[in-house]
């Protein structure tokens, strides 16, 4: 049982460090836009990949974002389309002001937004 344990922990290390280094750059310019170090109840650390809410597929591109009832503040950047990969955005129950066009996501199966 404890080997188990460990290898998940492993997997999940290995998950937090396999971030794709575009899809950090996006996520960085994300986070600061929408005031993500003064207001969000979740805390992003870049430098360690401590980015909770996030799903990434094998590649390390991010798949979902689920930043529900945060402290999310301001409006939505483009750069959020740059996530290729993208499938699932959750960033209901925040103060976002506007959202950007996400036609050029053809991914992006789900989008709530309930503000």
């Amino acid at each position: 049982m404890a080997i188990i344990g460990v290898l998940i922990l492993s997997m999940l290390s290995f998950c937090e460090s396999a971030l794709d280094e575009d899809d950090k750059e996006y996520l960085e310019d994300f986070y600061k836009d929408l005031d993500g170090a003064d207001s969000w109840s979740t805390q992003w650390n870049f430098e360690s990949n401590e980015l909770e809410n996030l799903e990434l597929n094998e590649d390390g591109k991010v798949t979902r974002v689920d930043l529900t009832n945060v402290g999310l503040t301001g409006i939505v950047p483009d750069e959020i389309n740059k996530l290729s990969k993208l499938e699932v955005l959750n960033i209901s129950l925040n103060e976002i002001k506007e959202l950007p066009d996400f036609g050029s996501n053809p991914l992006l199966k789900s989008c709530q937004c309930i503000i």
